[in-house]
């Protein structure tokens, strides 16, 4: 084969290289994302709030399968406004999602939908009713960063602030003696035995 004829094809291959890019990018981009909506067998948390489930707390916390290599996105409407008024929140990490505000008391639907890294989306999921109790506690739980900001610069800071430490002290001494020294005992006898502490079995 002379050089003449092999530059020829190898131009013709050149060219030919950008087309099947094309013709791999479209394959690539039309598979589908699925969302996996089965069941949750009996040892996972499932989907909560659960379709026709009375909350006790406003608002509930949402939860759903996880993926990988996914991030999520939540909407919940109340069931007599317009979709423009439902609640949204996205580029959630984990498939679990508490929001910073009080719904109210009614009935509410509520469906989610994954992104992958490409920015392709998933469809959406079925959507799930409940019901939001007149009577139900207010739980909202603030954004993370507001959360990160109320933690105190310096010790303790896990389930007691500093500021508090000399009552509690004082109470320790004082009028409460008896049920710290109760607590410490309990406290010990647990230390002695501690309970299993392995995580849980993940998702399959």
């Amino acid at each position: 084969m002379n050089s003449t004829r092999r530059g020829d094809i190898i131009a013709r291959a050149l060219r030919l290289i950008p087309l099947f890019a094309v013709l791999l990018c479209g394959l690539a981009c039309a598979q589908a994302l699925t969302l996996n909506q089965s069941p949750a067998l009996p040892s996972e948390w499932g989907y909560r709030p659960a379709d026709g489930v009375v909350s006790l707390t406003d608002p509930p916390s949402f939860s759903w399968r996880p993926a990988d290599g996914l991030i999520w996105e939540i909407e919940c409407v109340r069931a007599e406004d317009s979709p423009d008024k439902a609640y949204r929140a996205s580029d959630i990490e984990f498939s679990v999602h508490c929001p910073p505000q009080v719904f109210g008391p009614g009935q509410y639907t509520w469906r989610y939908r994954g992104r992958d890294k490409a920015g392709r989306y998933t469809d959406w999921s079925q959507s799930r009713s409940f019901t939001i109790a007149p009577d139900a506690s207010k739980m909202p739980l603030p954004p993370r960063a507001e959360l990160l900001a109320r933690i105190p610069a310096t010790h303790p800071r896990l389930f007691l602030r500093p500021e508090n430490l000399p009552r509690l002290r004082a109470l320790a001494q004082g009028e409460m003696k008896a049920e710290y020294e109760a607590l410490v005992r309990q406290c010990d006898r647990i230390l002695a035995d501690p309970p299993p502490t392995a995580e849980p079995p993940k998702y399959p």
